[in-house]
């Protein structure tokens, strides 16, 4: 028997197939470079992107399957410092955190740790604007690699390889130009850890366009962080001083 449900999905993966045909399925993919440059000017110009000085964003976090949400907030400034508190009731605060100097990071399950290694590297390049911006000065390769899909939506996929060595992954909309996915492999205690976040509704805040929806799929579990406000020039450079329990360490290493 024929369904109306099996109808929805196949117009929808005959829309999803003529969506990429349009956006150059067949054709020489771009380079790297125009579609980092596009994006620069979707997000609201570079020099508007650099000039936004330190910002304060807060939102929530969520962990839907395990019916858990809390509080995020991610400090952050042009001395490429930044500090992300997530806040979940009942099991407490975690912080990860980067000076210019010492990642760190203090949870309730690990306690206090330094960072080191690709994890060094991977919050050093967030807390960059730069980086953030693709620029090519932090990249031994930046390459198109393929026309591909991000939650629905045709995308151009550029394979990054750090000078660090690691290796992500950024798929930019066909139809906006704006990133709408990233995968890359993260490292942590537990391993390497393979991670994909869809990003999404984008809004402006000051002049820049910011998403304010990313979901990571990580391990079997869905991430859901969703932006609420994003204030600029009024963070206090206290706030990115390292914690005791991370002195303590630094002063044993």
């Amino acid at each position: 028997m024929f369904h109306r449900k099996h109808a929805v999905r196949g117009a929808g993966a005959v829309l999803l197939l003529a969506t990429l045909t349009q956006a150059g399925v067949g054709q020489d993919l771009p380079p790297a470079q125009d579609l980092i440059d596009r994006y620069v000017e979707a997000l609201g110009g570079r020099d508007a992107y650099l000039d936004q000085g330190s910002t304060h964003m807060k939102g929530s976090f969520s962990v839907p399957a395990a019916g858990m949400t809390g509080g995020l907030e991610v400090f952050s400034d042009d001395a490429e410092r930044i500090l992300t508190i997530i806040t979940i009731p009942g099991m407490g605060e975690s912080r990860t955190g980067y000076d210019g100097e010492v990642a760190w990071s203090i949870d309730p399950m690990m306690g206090p740790r330094i960072l080191e290694g690709m994890e060094l590297e991977a919050l050093r390049d967030q807390a960059n604007p730069e980086a953030t911006l693709r620029d090519a000065e932090y990249f031994e390769v930046r390459e198109t690699v393929e026309l591909t899909e991000v939650g629905g939506d045709a995308c151009y996929k550029v394979r990054l390889v750090w000078k660090s060595g690691r290796e992500s992954f950024d798929c930019y909309s066909a139809d906006t130009g704006l990133l709408i996915g990233n995968m890359m492999t993260q490292e942590t205690p537990m391993g390497a850890i393979d991670v994909t976040t869809v990003i999404g509704d984008y809004k402006e805040f000051g002049g820049i366009m910011a998403p304010t929806s990313m979901r990571q799929q990580l391990m079997g579990q869905e991430q859901v962080m969703t932006v609420e406000t994003i204030e600029f020039g009024d963070v206090d450079p206290a706030i990115f001083e390292l914690p005791t329990e991370i002195k303590d360490l630094k002063g044993g290493s």
